[in-house]
């Protein structure tokens, strides 16, 4: 799959500055990092091609545009060059100015004051990376700063996941994406618990504890979120497929379907929780091995040559009701669908 990723689906020469091409990147940077990796020679000079060819369009205006910059950080890091840390630099700057709506939040589009559970992981993998890079503790701040601004307006006290937004105002703002009038009047929130959304938050938390040292002041903090976040999914959990709902809590409901790009991230998250001991192994290693077995059975389409790619993967998706979410195209091939699962195949094989 990341052959298949890096040479077919997005050549480096493809890339562009923004989430989805993003998400595969980071999926390349942390397969570099592991054990798994064969040509990290290869795998780091397509890091760096998709960088040099866009050090022109670098931005953090919004949180989508952010998202790239964890290339650039990890680059700094491993190459020592001053052009890479001048542009995360400028990423960061950038994000300062983003608007944000009264609690802190990072708003998610500019034009609006809207926090959606995206942000979290599209601010959170620069964040982090930075952190890593120069062991400010400022980038942690930061990133704590925005999880728990999110978590303030979006986490659901029950099911322990997240509303897939939220509206500071809920003045109508037609971005020709989301459903019309989404919020609910009173709270603000929108009506549903999207899966991958919930999964960029599961990835978000969990990679802030495998990058904080555990005497960090909020790691508890992290470590209550993630069981918090992933208590139900157990019983959310599809058992003849391994896999989680395009909507988690209504696995049953007529219209609902499997979708891999959110099975492959819960799955990641809770591998790591199980490695740093933060999670019970009884009861999530069989959950991670059905959701694991079930992706490869399920989810992976040969594509000939030895090469995979990922499918039942739900379309880039804005804000709506129940039926606005099942009837979302299914898609394949798509970056961050790949990145998903590479980063959860990484954290799988750790655990062994």
């Amino acid at each position: 799959m990341v052959n298949y990723g890096y040479r077919e689906v997005l050549p480096a020469g493809e890339y562009f500055w923004g989430w989805d091409p993003a998400v595969f990147l980071r999926g390349m940077v942390v397969y570099h990092e592991s054990d798994l990796c064969s040509n990290p020679e290869q795998i780091m000079e397509y890091i760096r091609e998709c960088m040099d060819l866009n050090l022109d369009q670098v931005s953090g205006i919004h949180p989508n545009a952010v998202a790239s910059g964890h290339a650039l950080a990890f680059l700094a890091g491993k190459t020592g060059e001053e052009k890479y840390r001048q542009k995360a630099d400028s990423v960061f700057e950038d994000y300062l100015n983003i608007v944000r709506v009264p609690n802190g939040g990072i708003s998610h589009r500019d034009v609006t004051l809207e926090l959606w559970d995206d942000t979290v992981y599209m601010v959170g993998i620069f964040l982090l990376e930075m952190y890593r890079l120069t062991g400010d503790i400022r980038y942690a701040e930061e990133f704590m700063e925005q999880l728990l601004a999110h978590h303030e307006k979006l986490a659901d006290p029950q099911w322990g996941l997240w509303y897939h937004g939220w509206d500071a105002d809920t003045v109508f703002y037609d971005d020709r994406c989301s459903m019309p009038h989404w919020a609910d009047p009173v709270t603000g929130q929108s009506p549903e618990f999207w899966g991958r959304g919930n999964g960029w938050v599961m990835m978000a938390v969990a990679d802030a504890l495998q990058t904080f040292p555990e005497s960090y002041g909020q790691y508890g903090v992290l470590e209550d979120m993630l069981n918090e976040l992933v208590h139900r999914l157990p019983e959310l959990q599809d058992e003849e497929t391994g896999h989680w709902c395009q909507l988690p809590i209504y696995p049953e409901e007529e219209g609902n379907w499997i979708e891999s790009s959110s099975t492959a991230m819960y799955a990641y998250a809770m591998s790591i929780g199980i490695r740093l001991d933060l999670l019970d192994p009884e009861i999530y290693r069989p959950v991670v091995d059905r959701a694991y077995t079930g992706l490869k059975e399920h989810s992976l389409k040969d594509m000939g040559e030895g090469t995979m790619t990922a499918t039942n993967i739900c379309e880039g998706t804005c804000i709506g009701d129940k039926a606005y979410y099942y009837h979302r195209d299914v898609i394949e091939g798509i970056p961050y669908g790949l990145g998903s699962f590479i980063m959860f195949g990484v954290e799988y094989d750790k655990l062994d």
